[in-house]
């Protein structure tokens, strides 16, 4: 006569039975079907910086409040160079996609929602709440859990 045991029982029966497992370090291109010995955490936060959803102007919310509202142009923050002036109270940023948000900005203007006349800028608009901007840390923090142990990599 058979006796049954619980699942518990039997996983604990097959864990004590089975091979032991080894691990190994092999180059990301042949790790394809391969399964993480270990969980992977990421070691910085992306992105690092708050980055420009849009092309447009880097500006402080504070000053675009109200439609109407003119502001100097300072400079250029395109993607992958940082612009090293704080953006002060009246001034603005060119800024393109990806472009990291300079000290002191906390909002894009898109380029549509101004109106450049040389080195001024004029909204259209009022804002309220900071817009098309990619904070630090979006995607994932610094000791984020990005993938579990055991995983299978494809």
């Amino acid at each position: 006569m058979s006796t049954l045991i619980s699942y518990e029982e039997a996983l604990g029966l097959i864990m004590d039975h089975a091979p032991a497992r080894h691990t190994e370090a092999v180059p990301l291109v042949q790790a394809a079907g391969r399964s993480l010995a270990r969980p992977i955490r990421a070691e910085i936060a992306r992105p690092l910086a708050a980055l420009s959803a849009m092309d447009g102007y880097a500006v402080r919310l504070a000053d675009v409040q109200d439609a109407g509202r003119q502001l100097e142009v300072i400079g250029e923050a395109p993607a992958g160079h940082v612009f090293d002036r704080r953006v002060g109270e009246g001034e603005a940023v060119r800024i393109f996609t990806g472009g990291v948000l300079p000290h002191g900005a906390d909002h894009v203007i898109i380029q549509e929602e101004a109106l450049r006349d040389g080195d001024q800028i004029t909204t259209n608009r009022a804002y309220s709440d900071p817009e098309y901007v990619r904070p630090a840390g979006l995607d994932f923090e610094k000791g984020d859990l990005l993938l579990e142990q055991g995983e299978r990599l494809g």
